[in-house]
């Protein structure tokens, strides 16, 4: 089975231009990951496998004021960055209304499986994807190997994160996955009750509760 490589978050609120300027501030300038594509999107219009289409060729661009002299408002875009393995990741925002947007984020698969003497395999994507999900200010990040993750564009619901894994059903999942959720819809009495008997590890990076099993 090849390795599942999307990574879901709950609804973004916040400004695009302020999203892209924090993931690139907080999130990708201190993991040294330099964003090098743009793309428009648009949907595709299947309905058994919703997703989107690239728009013409991808443009390359360097920096934030390039990508927002590009796209129009509420208009779906991609973006790549490259990261230092060398691999790249791919951040997709789409489904632009006045309350906010959706992302989707996809990754090479060498970024899950990379390792080094300071890192062990699953550590680089963690980084990113706890980064991500603080510069986004995101409520929960879902990422696992079930059929939720595989071609649908969409977000997800605070609840299906944070009841899946009180119950503990996300937490039994075979490895790999990752779960990040703000630290107010979660306790850490009720993750700890949910963990035994699974592989999770449980961390508490600044305003979240974060849940992972990596390959080893």
């Amino acid at each position: 089975m090849a390795t599942q490589t999307n990574v879901k978050f709950s609804r973004v609120s916040i400004p695009i231009a302020d999203a892209l300027a924090q993931l690139q501030e907080e999130a990708f300038d201190p993991l040294r990951i330099e964003l090098r594509k743009f793309a428009r999107i648009q949907p595709t219009g299947e309905d058994e496998f919703p997703g989107y289409d690239v728009i013409g060729r991808p443009l390359d661009l360097r920096s934030i004021e390039a990508v927002l002299d590009e796209v129009g408002r509420g208009e779906s875009f991609g973006l790549g960055y490259l990261v230092g393995v060398p691999a790249y990741i791919y951040l997709n925002f789409f489904d632009f209304d006045d309350a906010g947007y959706s992302a989707l984020l996809t990754f090479d698969s060498s970024v899950l499986y990379f390792r080094d003497d300071k890192s062990a395999q699953g550590q680089l994507l963690e980084r990113i994807l706890s980064r991500t999900c603080d510069a986004l200010d995101v409520d929960v990040c879902g990422y696992n190997s079930s059929d939720r993750y595989i071609g649908e564009f969409d977000a997800l619901a605070v609840a299906e994160i944070v009841d899946g894994v009180r119950s503990g059903e996300l937490l039994r999942m075979e490895q790999p996955f990752f779960y990040a959720i703000k630290a107010d819809h979660l306790t850490t009495e009720s993750i700890l009750s949910a963990i035994p008997h699974t592989l999770a590890k449980h961390k508490r990076l600044g305003r979240y509760h974060v849940l992972s099993a990596w390959p080893r």
